[in-house]
């Protein structure tokens, strides 16, 4: 599951990991995700948007009803406090943009 406000980004990155044989869904937003908990999602990748509430809501939802699914943070340099809260709500880890490949996305498949 790709998760980025930004069309073009979340278009490039969920094309990075179908490259790599990988079945991607993607949202626009993050209050969508709700709506996928009966799918079997084995890791999110989620960027940080500040000062918003909804991501770690529905991180801590998902968790609890889900909690084998990864959540991977994308963040930019200046919200690394962003992520690390996302972290504490459950979120496993999180990458720091740009991204240059799709190695930096599926690490957490191959480990």
């Amino acid at each position: 599951m790709v998760v980025a406000r930004i069309e073009a980004e979340r278009g490039s990155i969920a094309k990075m990991l179908e490259t790599a044989g990988h079945k991607v869904f993607s949202l626009g937003n993050i209050e969508k995700l709700v709506g996928y908990l009966a799918e079997e999602i084995d890791i999110v990748f989620c960027d940080v948007v500040p000062d918003r509430g909804p991501e770690l809501a529905v991180i801590q939802q998902w968790r609890e009803q889900s909690p084998r699914t990864a959540f991977i943070l994308i963040a930019a340099q200046g919200l690394v406090r962003e992520a690390v809260a996302a972290m504490k709500a459950g979120a496993h880890d999180y990458l720091l943009r740009p991204m240059a490949s799709v190695d930096s996305l599926t690490c957490w498949l191959l480990n």
